[in-house]
């Protein structure tokens, strides 16, 4: 908002200029004014006056654009940098997760096996209960149990 009220406060003057020169050379055209250099010239030294103010204007936009693009430049560099740190975390997160995904599979197959021995266990306990032998590795009756023999 700011730059927009600066450049028309240029255009303003740059234009004020401009018109006072023309209301000079037309004050001299009907004789209100005598007849000197600034009069005869009043024309031209407000069109010069108005080039040098739009010049004014236009360095003034230039370094309003400068340093917008420096802020932009630093913005884009910033959000670089937060983007290669993102896709570090994503790679790790999917590298924990791949971990994992391994780590559960080999755990439910191992669960896979360890149920068929005490189910197994179970199947001799009950085949043998009636003669009474009982072997030290039928005692296990519990994943816990068998866990602790492992």
């Amino acid at each position: 908002m700011r730059e927009k009220k600066r450049n028309a406060y240029f255009l303003f003057t740059a234009f004020s200029v401009l018109a006072i020169g023309v209301i000079g050379n037309a004050l001299l055209v009907f004789a209100v004014i005598p007849t000197n250099f600034f009069s005869v010239h009043s024309s031209q030294i407000g069109s010069a006056l108005e080039l040098i103010i739009f010049t004014f204007l236009l360095i003034d936009r230039y370094q309003i654009i400068s340093q917008e693009k420096q802020k932009t430049a630093l913005q884009l560099l910033a959000a670089h940098d937060e983007n290669k740190l993102l896709n570090s975390q994503v790679n790790q997160m999917q590298k924990l997760e791949t971990i994992s995904r391994l780590t559960s599979g080999i755990a439910h197959d191992f669960n896979n096996i360890l149920t068929g021995m005490l189910g197994y266990n179970e199947l001799n306990k009950w085949l043998y209960l009636g003669f009474k032998v009982f072997s030290t590795k039928l005692k296990v009756t519990t994943k816990a149990e068998l866990y602790r023999v492992f």
